[in-house]
């Protein structure tokens, strides 16, 4: 550590084995998505099926907000991509987005019951299904970038860092305003169509 502090050269091969313990990590922080179902689940308990709500709120007003919605994550994860900080808050940044993820859907599931599981699906399940692989890509790439930075700044040998691919980034922002415009548009269209049968 007090090599890093006074900013001398650490040992070659340093940023791949850091690499490989991140990736263990990413392992399990991946798995306290099942902690935001279980806190959603008991959250969602506490409250009668006539307190569900509207899931007509979850529409967004219009495209930009959608977009907003969707995308906000993917901009924290580009940040963090470009300082050596993105090695320890993307893992985070992860865990927060599947936790909240997973405890929004168990609990509108437990308050709701079986009646409301179908809506619940276009609302948040078709969305997430659309930006979660994505969203994970992406915090990998943030984390090889953030690696990348540390690696060139300290003198470890350089490892097979990826960074945020070009292509990637277009197909992302592609996948996630497909996610912003089905919200915006297709979403009313849906949760209309099945409140009238």
């Amino acid at each position: 550590m007090s090599k890093f502090l006074h900013g001398k050269r650490l040992r070659p091969g340093f940023a791949p084995r850091l690499a490989r313990a991140v990736e263990r990590r990413f392992s399990i922080l991946l798995g306290f998505y099942l902690t935001g179902a279980v806190a959603g689940s008991i959250v969602g308990a506490c409250f009668p099926p006539e307190g569900y709500g509207d899931l007509t709120l979850a529409i967004p007003d219009g495209f930009l907000q959608a977009l907003w919605s969707a995308g906000q994550y993917f901009l924290i994860l580009l940040a963090l991509s470009t300082s050596y900080a993105g090695v320890v808050a993307v893992p985070w940044v992860v865990l927060l987005r599947g936790y909240l993820l997973s405890c929004s859907v168990a609990a509108l599931y437990m308050a709701g019951g079986l009646s409301g599981w179908f809506r619940l699906f276009f609302v948040l399940g078709v969305p997430a299904l659309l930006c979660t692989p994505c969203f994970l890509l992406a915090a990998s790439d943030a984390v090889s970038a953030s690696l990348e930075l540390f690696s060139l700044r300290f003198g470890g040998a350089s490892g097979p860092f990826r960074g945020f691919r070009a292509r990637r980034g277009i197909l992302f922002f592609l996948i996630v305003a497909c996610s912003a415009g089905y919200s915006a548009y297709l979403l009313p269209w849906l949760l209309a169509h099945l409140a009238g049968n």
